[in-house]
């Protein structure tokens, strides 16, 4: 079976993964389509590109059962690239297994290459819960002889999950070459999921059967995009390139009061982070969003529970929805933490209005801490912009500065202003329990306190 596909240049790279990785999922549906499972072997095949002509294929079957302790699974992949200077290409892709397949997981390892040599290279490792595949102890002369040939190499690592494979305590997978995939309709659970690539991107189309309780991906030079469940946490950090990723909520063992931290972490790189806001698809939270990158862009559509924090070097925009558990509601009323602070973009920060579970009814914006910063001048952009729109269930205390070179105000409804000089604008709206500060050392910054028509408000309009 083969396949054809042409696809347009996007700026956004995920279409492209998305319309590749669904054609890879129509042929992993069964095992026999693209990756028969046949004993370990050599071939010689006429494929369509010479530099695939020489094959290896070797299966690997993960001995896993829930009652063991430790149940991980581990996938290395670590080929030098100064024996294949024209690259190593490929990717580790998890798939859909089938109901009768004897394990409940099971590994194809692919080798191709345009020298049959090369393929001697490579050294395929594997015992009942780890997978190694890495550059092969050779002989210098037989070295020095293949190197002259300039081989190329692939390598494709398919990992078919047996459906309701539950409760493996750890799955990690780390790669210098490879890109790392993930597939939908996987029904697959694993405790932590580890992901770690060097050169490649890693993505994710995770279905709702698909359960990780802690999730930990890193990627040196390329992207992470796709779909990610959040239950106990999720982090994603990368050094040079863009995060762009959907959360979606999953109840885990725990129930609905899961912490749910989120980390994202980026060196260079933009990140885009958005989680769904239709009531159906939330699920209570006490966790925090920690979100920074230090010279790009910070995106999304995020919850807001115990704390957000976001610090770009460049822009801001997002949206945010309190929706929170809360603690100690006997004793101490907890705050709730917003934090923003862009470098040589603009900033948009709106705050929807919250919404408030059946059982914790309390607002969280009567007790929120919020301080947003545009900082200096870095590259000449003066003009710079901070707009801050805040609900009418908003109710504190709001304070704006204006640094040497910066102007704030505030407008909207429902406050009293209690001071305004050349460099600081003050106004209060009932009940006094937030504190908002905003400060702009460069540039423009607005705060915008829309009006709030709902009874329980600080200043209701008639």
């Amino acid at each position: 079976m083969s396949f054809k596909i042409t696809l347009a240049m996007y700026s956004y790279q995920t279409l492209a993964v998305w319309l590749l990785t669904m054609v890879w999922a129509q042929l992993a549906q069964t095992q026999s389509a693209q990756y028969p499972l046949l004993p370990n072997q050599r071939e010689a095949a006429p494929l369509p590109h010479d530099e695939d002509r020489f094959m290896i294929t070797k299966t690997v079957f993960f001995e896993v059962n829930p009652e063991d302790r430790p149940n991980d699974v581990a996938i290395h992949e670590n080929i030098s690239s100064t024996i294949f200077p024209r690259g190593v290409t490929g990717g580790i892709e998890f798939v859909p297994g089938e109901w009768g397949q004897q394990h409940k997981l099971t590994a194809l390892v692919r080798l191709s290459s345009n020298n049959e040599i090369a393929l001697n290279l490579v050294s395929i490792r594997n015992d009942t819960r780890n997978l190694f595949v890495d550059s092969a102890s050779v002989p210098s002369p037989s070295l020095d002889s293949t190197l002259a040939l300039d081989p190329a190499l692939k390598v494709d690592i398919v990992v078919f999950i047996k459906p309701q494979t539950f409760r493996l305590r750890k799955t990690h997978v780390s790669t210098v070459n490879l890109n790392i995939q993930f597939f939908q309709d996987i029904w697959f659970e694993t405790y932590y999921l580890t992901l770690s690539a060097v050169n490649g991107f890693i993505t994710g189309l995770q279905s709702p059967r698909f359960m990780v309780q802690d999730i930990n991906i890193t990627s040196h030079h390329g992207p992470i995009l796709g779909n990610w469940s959040l239950s106990a946490s999720a982090s994603f950090t990368t050094l040079t390139n863009n995060i762009y990723v959907n959360l979606f909520p999953t109840l885990w063992s725990a129930g609905p009061y899961t912490t749910a931290n989120i980390f994202a972490q980026s060196e260079k790189g933009n990140i885009d982070i958005r989680m769904p806001f239709e009531p159906d698809k939330l699920s209570l939270r006490n966790g925090s969003s920690i979100i920074e990158t230090r010279q790009g862009s910070i995106t999304g559509t995020l919850v807001h529970c115990g704390e957000t924090v976001l610090k770009a070097g460049n822009e801001i925009d997002v949206k945010l929805l309190p929706y929170w558990a809360f603690y100690n509601r006997e004793v101490v009323m907890p705050h709730n933490y917003i934090t923003t602070e862009s470098g040589d973009g603009n900033t948009t920060v709106e705050v929807l209005p919250p919404v408030y579970h059946r059982y914790y009814k309390m607002n969280p914006l009567f007790f929120a801490v919020s301080r947003h910063v545009q900082g200096d001048v870095v590259s000449g952009n003066e003009y710079r912009r901070m707009k801050l729109v805040y609900p009418g269930q908003w109710g504190g205390v709001a304070t704006g500065y204006a640094g040497g070179g910066g102007n704030v105000d505030i407008r909207g409804k429902d406050f009293e202003e209690v001071e305004r000089n050349g460099s600081v604008v003050q106004v209060e709206r009932r009940p006094l329990g937030s504190q908002l500060w905003f400060e702009a050392d460069a540039g423009s910054a607005e705060l915008v306190l829309e009006p709030c028509y709902e009874v329980g408000c600080g200043f209701p309009e008639v």
